[in-house]
């Protein structure tokens, strides 16, 4: 009987723990602008020459989760070399990779050096020499890339 009596406890404890669960983890890569930067760049030179699945994971989350949707509902309609005969037998992380390294890649910046030009609470703006100007959200505790460098 006594059961029945905590249940409800342990029931509410449940749902308190899962919302609290709730929302994105915290990356140490991506815990300030430079840091997430600095891994986009770092990752997103390899697949400018290899369908790496470890470096699109790694470059795919320094993006905003808006930008990470319309990728993963758009990737398969983006250009790609018309005669890669390889790109039928690759899987479908393998295609997510090649297909950013294809477009996303190609439009953004692979290396120079970065310098926050702004940073508020939950934006900031990167000036990456050689390229430009970026933009970068607060999406809970990390920084993210706002947009695909025109690409959407």
């Amino acid at each position: 009987m006594k059961i029945f009596k905590i249940l409800p406890l342990i029931t509410c404890g449940l749902f308190l723990f899962l919302i609290g669960c709730g929302g994105e983890k915290a990356h140490p890569e991506l815990a300030t602008p430079e840091k997430t930067m600095s891994t986009y760049m770092h990752h997103a030179g390899v697949l400018l020459t290899a369908a790496s699945a470890t470096d699109y994971q790694k470059v795919i989350s320094c993006f905003s989760q808006a930008d990470q949707e319309w990728f993963e509902n758009n990737f398969s309609s983006l250009p790609r070399e018309q005669d890669d005969m390889s790109y039928g037998t690759m899987n479908g992380l393998q295609k997510r990779a090649y297909a950013f390294g294809e477009n996303i890649s190609k439009a953004g910046p692979v290396s120079g050096k970065v310098a926050i030009k702004t940073k508020g609470q939950s934006s900031a703006v990167a000036e990456v020499e050689g390229f430009g100007t970026i933009n970068l959200i607060k999406e809970g505790p990390n920084w993210k890339i706002k947009g695909l460098f025109g690409q959407k």
